[in-house]
């Protein structure tokens, strides 16, 4: 696995051992980066279930400011860490150890949240409805939901997070939903 673009590009990460850690395929990665290009850099980013790190380290590398990492895992966090040293980030980034989505508590806003959760536990929309919940989403800002298609929901299952959809892409196996916070009524 490598970081597909920016100042790091071609750079390797590393991963653990095993089929515990699935980490967003490359041609998924970036497309993501594609789509939300003007939206990275000096960008407030959230990598949730981080893994190795790869799409947090990718934002670090395209420019922006900071990422919070959330992971559970004893071994995808060993790796992430040591991605993490590797590429000299440790200024930029904050590993969250505890699992999504109890562990989104009050702070500052995000501009982009990514949350890639394992398939199957449907977890997407409960860790987006926190992070609006707790006010971690910028006016501004983007929540995007990686899910195996058929299984990320239409337009009504996210209203019903306070998120209103705004784009939708498949990826063979993979759908990705891009979210904003629904605005509230005035």
């Amino acid at each position: 696995m490598r970081i597909i673009g920016g100042r790091f590009r071609g750079r390797r990460l590393t991963a653990p051992a095993g089929l515990k850690t699935r980490p967003m395929i490359a041609r998924v990665r970036e497309a993501l980066y594609n789509i939300l290009a003007d939206r990275i850099v000096d960008a407030r980013v959230a990598d949730c279930f981080s893994g190795t790190g790869a799409v947090g380290l990718e934002a670090l590398s395209r420019g922006a400011a900071s990422v919070d990492f959330f992971e559970a895992g004893r071994h995808a966090i060993g790796a992430l860490e040591r991605n993490i040293k590797a590429l000299g980030l440790a200024g930029q980034s904050r590993v969250h150890r505890s699992e999504l989505p109890g562990v989104i508590g009050p702070g500052p806003s995000w501009d982009v949240v990514i949350v890639d959760p394992p398939w199957g536990r449907e977890l997407g929309r409960p860790v987006a409805a926190k992070v609006v919940e707790r006010g971690r989403i910028a006016p501004d800002g983007v929540i995007v939901v990686s899910e195996r298609y058929g299984h990320e929901g239409d337009a009504a299952f996210w209203l019903e997070a306070g998120l209103t959809v705004i784009d939708r892409r498949r990826y063979g196996d993979s759908a990705m939903v891009i979210t904003k916070a629904t605005a509230a009524p005035d």
